[in-house]
């Protein structure tokens, strides 16, 4: 599910749904409704993918690290420069 506080965040308009199924953009109604009509614009036509399965759905978070790839940590920690790819013995060397 999503909340109407999501549903904003996520840049969806105001819908209302009629008795067939069909999303109005009319300014009234909610968030929610409007999410699930842009869910069905966009993922409706896949199967099992419509809002009304309920599909799961993983969310990603992530930050930008805007810094050389060289300054980047590593797993278990930064390399040394003795460690560094750059300067391996299976190298050639100009």
């Amino acid at each position: 599910d999503i909340s109407e506080a999501d549903a904003i965040a996520e840049g969806a308009p105001r819908c209302m749904m009629d008795d067939d199924g069909k999303f109005y953009d009319t300014g009234t109604g909610n968030y929610r409704t409007g999410y699930a009509g842009l869910w069905n614009h966009i993922n409706g036509k896949r199967r099992a993918a419509d809002w009304d399965s309920n599909p799961w759905v993983v969310a990603l978070t992530f930050t930008v690290a805007q810094r050389n790839i060289d300054d980047a940590p590593v797993a278990g920690g930064r390399l040394s420069e003795r460690e560094s790819p750059a300067t391996t013995k299976d190298q050639a060397t100009p």
